[in-house]
């Protein structure tokens, strides 16, 4: 292929063994591009879209957080503790704005069955503009 990237309106498909990071690839990928505005199917034929939300929550979301072993110590000096608190404050706001964009675009459907009813979806739900049906994580 000559385009670096994805290509806008394709299907992809992700495969390998067990415990390899699939699904969490899939879904920082999509996740990314929900935040950034595009408009994600993400079909799952495998897990719930119950799981998948574990995962983005637990997961992503907490990566995008910088939850992940960046905490300071306690024992910080007033003004600097408070200077801290409000950085702190400033990036979850920043970060619940990024979430509300990323729920509004991200769609996630787990009730196909099998890959043969893919197309079927596809032709209802995404070309007719039929996603109001899809369950929005």
């Amino acid at each position: 292929m000559n385009q670096k990237g994805l290509v806008k309106g394709g299907i992809y498909l992700l495969s390998g063994a067990p415990g390899a990071g699939k699904t969490t690839l899939a879904l920082q990928v999509a996740v990314d591009l929900a935040m950034q505005g595009h408009l994600i199917v993400y079909v799952a034929l495998e897990q719930s879209t119950h799981d998948l939300k574990d995962i983005i929550d637990g997961r992503i979301y907490r990566q995008m957080r910088g939850e992940s072993n960046n905490k300071k110590s306690s024992a910080l000096p007033l003004r600097e503790g408070l200077e801290e608190v409000r950085k702190l404050q400033q990036a979850e706001e920043v970060f619940e704005e990024k979430k509300k964009r990323i729920e509004s675009n991200l769609y996630i459907e787990d009730s196909l069955g099998s890959i043969e009813a893919l197309q079927d979806f596809l032709i209802r739900r995404v070309t007719r503009g039929e996603l109001k049906d899809t369950a929005l994580i």
